[in-house]
């Protein structure tokens, strides 16, 4: 009895000692945080106040240009650059876009010191560079996207894709091709396509005039970078390639993830000459491209009919579990009566039964036996 006793005693010490050390862990907290909550917002008015001043005739170009070459230095404007341009003050948003027409020159002049630099230096810049408004009416960038097109040789993976991005802010059609065309020919690793893709659909100029070039300088492009233009042009529902890309489904390329991005793209820019090449590729059973077939099987939710309908129920009973599931879901998208697929639900596939009952219930509906 005395040991349960003291058991229970030394478990209670226990649990007040850990209420006080946790009291006190956030009560620290919170006067940290809002410390450095204080310190920054002092620094960022700081900041602010030096811009106000600086936007008249105060303007110096060798402290700006001496503070900036610091990275620490670099984010902090940026910081404050973001901030002012996202506040809803129209005043704020013109003091910041006037202070980077001043010292556009002197930001010239920043990039070609971190040239000189290591890849992070570079990434810095770009990184920067995508953020700010630079593009503006009546501004020539072709000194900037100059320097930024000497970045991304024997470079960082991170300041090659600050930079491609800070490209297609500018807005330029024929630099944002130059910078596809140097990183399609290095050999060192390539950017992630989704990277490419995103930063393409940032682009700030002439979307037109870009696909127009990127089907001119097709063959500039290596095939990982066409994957990305491909993804793009989909996204952005343009029919620049819709006869382009045909041959690529007809043993143009063995290229397993083009071939999935031309599926893709004919899934969203449809044409009845693709049609037969998707059922084919639906009807593929290469383990080597089961990742098509998957893709195809999806593609065909574009194309209804019976042939469609038909590819599906066979791919619904497919060994491969992403091609069952995706003719799973196709099915139910294409067949309003679960009560057609009745040679499904009747056999004896359960997978194949679950994939379909789950996809229609999610409909609201069901088969009845």
């Amino acid at each position: 009895m005395i040991w349960e006793f003291n058991f229970l005693l030394f478990y209670l010490i226990l649990l007040v000692i850990i209420s006080i050390f946790t009291y006190f862990s956030i009560s620290l907290y919170h006067r940290y945080t809002n410390f450095s909550a204080k310190r920054s917002d002092k620094k960022k008015e700081e900041v602010r106040k030096c811009l106000v001043e600086m936007r008249g005739l105060n303007y110096d170009s060798e402290m700006f240009y001496r503070d900036l070459t610091s990275p620490k230095k670099m984010i902090v404007f940026l910081e404050i650059a973001e901030e002012l341009l996202s506040n809803s003050s129209q005043e704020d948003n013109d003091l910041i876009k006037d202070f980077i027409d001043k010292s556009y020159k002197d930001w010239l002049r920043v990039g070609q010191y971190y040239l000189k630099k290591s890849s992070t230096h570079k990434a810095y810049y770009a990184y920067a560079t995508s953020k700010l408004p630079f593009k503006q009416d009546g501004r020539d960038t072709t000194e900037l996207e100059t320097i930024l097109l000497k970045i991304p040789l024997q470079s960082s993976i991170y300041s090659k894709n600050h930079t491609f991005a800070a490209l297609t802010s500018l807005g330029n059609s024929h630099s944002v091709i130059k910078g596809l065309e140097q990183l399609s020919h290095e050999d060192l690793t390539s950017l992630n396509t989704k990277l490419i893709t995103d930063s393409l659909l940032a682009f700030t100029g002439d979307f037109d005039e870009l696909l127009d070039l990127l089907d001119t300088n097709w063959g500039q492009l290596s095939s990982h970078y066409q994957t990305a233009v491909i993804d793009f042009a989909r996204i952005k529902g343009s029919t620049q390639f819709q006869q382009f890309l045909l041959p690529y489904l007809d043993g143009e390329t063995e290229d397993v993830d083009y071939i999935c991005a031309v599926l893709r793209y004919y899934g969203k820019i449809k044409t009845e000459e693709a049609y037969p090449y998707i059922l084919s590729w639906a009807n593929n059973d290469d383990v080597d491209y089961i990742a098509c077939t998957g893709v195809a099987t999806s593609t065909l939710i574009a194309y209804p009919g019976q042939k469609t309908i038909e590819q599906l129920i066979r791919n619904v009973t497919s060994r491969d579990w992403y091609v069952r599931r995706n003719a799973a879901e196709a099915l139910s998208k294409l067949v309003d009566q679960p009560q057609r697929l009745s040679s499904v639900f009747e056999g004896e596939d359960q997978y194949a039964i679950d994939q379909l009952t789950y996809y229609y219930e999610k409909r609201g509906l069901s088969y009845e036996y």
